[in-house]
């Protein structure tokens, strides 16, 4: 399931694994969808899980949101993969604001009870680290 609409004077194709979450997404974004600018390419994936992992394999399967072939957010749980999608969406229209300072960055929390802003950019890094930084 796909969708197309214009946030902050641009198009923006989502597509989804989950018809539930597709029907979701247009409920929420319904007054903004526009007429899709053709298959094959889509700036934002989600692929909700069906639940448990494949026989054999470990754990739950996540819920991800992907940007082009990149992966934003990964939960368990698909609401907080919904609201990661719509803080991105919103994103897109900042560049047009004056009311405040918006910034590209994350929240990045430590066991240690303390946080800091990460830039965009050191996110995949810091991902592709695992659980390496919390066992050190």
């Amino acid at each position: 399931m796909h969708g197309t609409y214009r946030i902050g004077g641009e198009r923006v194709s989502v597509r989804t694994t989950s018809r539930e979450f597709g029907d979701w997404l247009d409920e929420v974004l319904g007054p903004y969808r526009v007429r899709a600018r053709g298959r094959g390419y889509f700036d934002y994936s989600v692929a909700i899980s069906g639940g448990d992992a494949l026989p054999g394999s470990p754990g739950r399967r996540f819920h991800v949101l992907y940007q082009g072939v990149g992966a934003l957010v990964r939960s368990l749980h698909a609401p907080t993969v919904g609201r990661a999608l719509l803080a991105e969406l919103a994103r897109r229209a900042c560049p047009g604001r004056d009311d405040a300072v918006y910034l590209t960055a994350a929240l990045v929390a430590a066991g240690s009870g303390r946080a800091v802003l990460a830039p965009a950019w050191a996110l995949p890094l810091l991902d592709r680290l695992g659980r390496r930084p919390a066992r050190a």
